[in-house]
């Protein structure tokens, strides 16, 4: 990049917190691009240029330096750490974000969980439910494990736990896809979501297993094809009637497990239907229920408790709730691209 052609404006726009979007790591190089911006940017040598420009590159220089001291430099949309084996790796990803154990990174192909080591139990948690899936036959697993994280390699640094797991190129993080959406879908969309995420619980039912962290982080989805996975949140996956571990905030706010502090497949059914809330742009239910945008019987089943009858629950979702909600199946194309989903955010 030339930094002499960068406008005011593409300067102004860089957060003092990424400093490696304008300057090198290497100190000496960096130390070049400044002068040549101070150069371009000083009013003494630009009578034209406002003053807060070259504050602001100052300030993006300070923190330069700071990263490369601190060893924290990040290079924008590339995730690279070194594991406690000395090997050094890359990841290039579209999108990162935080969550209550660590960072997840998403890629192309792939999705990678630096887990704290701090929560390495929960983490040991994860593998263990993933590596032990147990299947009727080979036909159910084949069609199942396309809905399940395939773990393609693990790594440990010094301060994480890092778990990768595999993707293809048409399915995005949920959230991403509400946010591109402008943070609600058609009901429409929202029915064949839910399907999906309800198809998964019932393997999650058969198999003796409770997720506990069924959301907008954890689903990926795939407009092309209409069909979720449920990559994310396994850490508090627990066995059915076992002890729960830990709990993530949002289900947190959602279920008090006070007065049930065992595993219950109750608990997912409620967090499917918060998550189909939220994708219709309202949790509680109560704006859309004065908005009347929604199906009255879809609403109404979104808003009502979960159920350990998850089986029956299915089946009234297909036979019921979405015929008296849209009469005969259609596919209708959820409009996004690849490139609004991954936007900057």
């Amino acid at each position: 990049m030339d930094i002499t052609t960068l406008t005011a404006a593409q300067i102004l726009a860089i957060s003092i917190l990424e400093p490696e979007r304008l300057f090198s790591r290497e100190v000496d190089d960096a130390k070049l691009e400044w002068r040549k911006l101070s150069r371009a940017w000083h009013p003494d040598m630009n009578p034209t240029a406002d003053p807060a420009i070259l504050a602001h590159i100052n300030m993006l220089y300070d923190e330069a330096l700071r990263k490369v001291a601190a060893g924290s430099w990040r290079v924008p949309g590339l995730f690279s750490f070194k594991t406690t084996k000395g090997k050094e790796f890359g990841l290039r990803y579209k999108k990162h974000r935080s969550f209550e154990l660590g960072d997840v990174y998403i890629a192309e192909k792939l999705v990678a969980y630096a887990v704290h080591k701090d929560n390495e139990d929960l983490y040991r948690e994860a593998k263990r439910r993933l590596t032990s899936l147990a299947f009727h036959d080979k036909k159910m697993e084949d069609e199942v494990r396309r809905y399940l994280p395939k773990i393609t390699d693990e790594q440990v640094t010094k301060d994480h736990l890092i778990m990768v797991v595999e993707k293809t190129p048409d399915v995005f993080c949920l959230a991403d896809v509400l946010n591109a959406a402008g943070g609600k879908l058609d009901p429409k969309h929202v029915a064949w979501i839910v399907s999906s995420m309800l198809n998964i619980k019932c393997y999650l039912k058969y198999a003796g297993i409770t997720h506990n962290d069924i959301s907008l982080e954890t689903v990926f989805v795939s407009p092309e094809h209409h069909s979720a996975m449920l990559l994310g949140g396994w850490w508090y996956s627990r066995p059915l009637k076992e002890k729960l571990l830990a709990l993530p905030a949002r289900t947190m706010n959602d279920y008090d497990p006070s007065g049930k502090p065992k595993a219950q497949h109750e608990l997912d059914m409620d967090l499917i239907k918060l998550t189909g809330r939220e994708l219709l742009g309202d949790a509680t239910g109560s704006v859309l229920l004065r908005e009347k945008l929604v199906p009255p019987t879809m609403l109404s089943w979104l808003r009502s408790p979960g159920s350990d009858h998850v089986f029956d629950e299915y089946k009234m979702w297909y036979n019921k709730i979405l015929k008296e909600s849209f009469g005969a199946r259609r596919f209708i194309k959820l409009e996004l691209t690849a490139k609004e989903i991954y936007a900057k955010q």
